[in-house]
């Protein structure tokens, strides 16, 4: 399989969660990436600045508390021959740091999440609004060898779709040989129409029809994961790809807590609004209900032009 290269990683910095820090250093020395490590101030309203006396003061004092940490971790990381480099950007962490990627041309954001584990308004909208791929990195359990599941979903949709599934299988296999860990690819799949033809009462479907045509959507689910894993040169053990049947935002985190996964890598789209609301993302759901981290894949034409985004520079 073809590896797909992650040449720079934007990491956003929380104080409290080294984690964060470790685990994107550890996919820029399996890939040879270079590292940015960001910190962000909000600007409050003028009007909260008139009501604190020392404010510029206050806030020269964080900012330079932050650029302490920021140099202590690039010392950290240099002095494990990893190139890196740090900045304290301008607006709200999540705006600021789209705009960062943006500006920049970054390959994948790297970030914690919230306290709860979950992805929470922030990560929501940097999952959204990012012009590339994010790392959500959740404290995990130690282990000799990581556990990677790549979660595809090979219904024929659209070209993007085909495209995005690839990326998905390329990235978690070049990242699971550099880091010596084991992969599994999952797919989740439903027959449609199932539940009314086994419910209603104007169904005509019998029994035996209905458990065939099952299986006939089965055949047909496990066809199509084989040509895209034929596709990507993919070679995996049989006990390593797997076919699960159910609703994927229910079936995937199910897979992960089962199988004690590490990295979940699945993809996601950078809708917001309206469309957003209406078409729903996996991804989101997934991310709130996993107890591992989680590596949302977006295409380079999923992209969003800087001027979109409203942050600050």
């Amino acid at each position: 399989m073809k590896n797909l290269k992650i040449q720079n990683i934007l990491v956003g910095v929380d104080g409290a969660r080294a984690d964060v820090v470790k685990q994107a250093a550890t996919v820029a020395k399996a890939m040879n990436s270079r590292l940015k490590l960001v910190d962000a101030i909000a600007d409050p309203p003028a009007y909260r600045k008139m009501a604190i006396a020392n404010y510029e003061e206050l806030a020269n004092m964080a900012r330079n508390a932050k650029r302490d940490l920021l140099r202590k971790l690039e010392q950290r990381l240099r002095a494990q021959s990893l190139d890196a480099e740090t900045a304290v950007l301008a607006g709200e962490m999540d705006a600021a740091i789209v705009a960062e990627a943006a500006r920049e041309g970054h390959d994948l954001i790297v970030v914690g999440t919230d306290e709860g584990g979950g992805l929470g308004g922030a990560g929501v909208r940097l999952l959204r609004k990012a012009p590339c791929s994010v790392m959500f990195v959740q404290p995990g359990r130690s282990r000799k060898r990581m556990r990677i599941a790549a979660a595809v979903d090979t219904e024929p949709m659209s070209e993007e779709h085909v495209e995005l599934n690839v990326a998905i299988l390329n990235l978690a296999d070049s990242l699971a040989a550099s880091l010596g860990a084991e992969l599994h690819i999952l797919h989740a799949w439903r027959a449609p129409g199932e539940s009314m033809f086994t419910h209603s009462a104007f169904s005509k479907m019998t029994e035996a029809q209905l458990e065939q045509y099952v299986k006939e959507t089965r055949r047909q689910h496990a066809g199509e994961l084989l040509k895209l894993l034929a596709a990507c040169q993919t070679t995996l053990p049989a006990r390593c790809v797997h076919l699960e049947k159910g609703d994927a935002r229910l079936v995937i985190p199910e897979f992960c807590k089962t199988n004690k996964i590490d990295l979940l890598v699945m993809g996601t789209v950078g809708r917001a609004g309206l469309s957003a609301f209406v078409l729903g993302n996996t991804a989101e759901a997934v991310a709130n209900e996993i107890d591992c981290s989680l590596l949302a894949v977006k295409l380079p034409a999923a992209r969003v032009a800087s001027s979109e985004v409203g942050v600050a520079s």
